[in-house]
């Protein structure tokens, strides 16, 4: 069976574009050491309840490390913010307090190694 005539090229291409995504830490080739964080399931209860239980934050890291949690309104006023530690990769759970005092709409940024994840949260009566 004989070779498509511009096999050579396709093969240097293709070296090409995954020297590229491995560059820019994109596609199959990348570094395994970038840092991610996730919120890996919904706040709950979403929405939350005004002066009921309060909601809780399930993320993920892959590294052990300070993860900052910040409570922000829709007008990106802080409402609450903390420092956890994270002890060990993998998930982790923390409690949201009830001190969101306003029916509304509110996000949750988990930040950690360098990545971060929001989530928007409902608060109602």
């Amino acid at each position: 069976q004989k070779a498509h005539p511009n096999m050579e090229a396709l093969r240097t291409d293709h070296r090409t574009i995954m020297q590229i995504l491995a560059k820019y830490k994109i596609g199959p080739n990348a570094a395994t050491s970038s840092s991610t964080t996730s919120l890996t399931d919904p706040v709950y209860p979403n929405p939350l309840h005004l002066g009921g239980a309060p909601a809780t934050i399930t993320y993920h890291v892959d590294q052990a490390g300070p993860v900052n949690i910040v409570v922000t309104d829709a007008a990106g006023n802080i409402v609450q913010q903390f420092t956890e530690n994270a002890d060990a990769p993998g998930a982790h759970t923390v409690q949201l307090s009830s001190s969101l005092s306003r029916v509304g709409t509110y996000y949750v940024t988990v930040t950690a190694n360098g990545a971060k994840s929001t989530q928007k949260v409902e608060a109602v009566q």
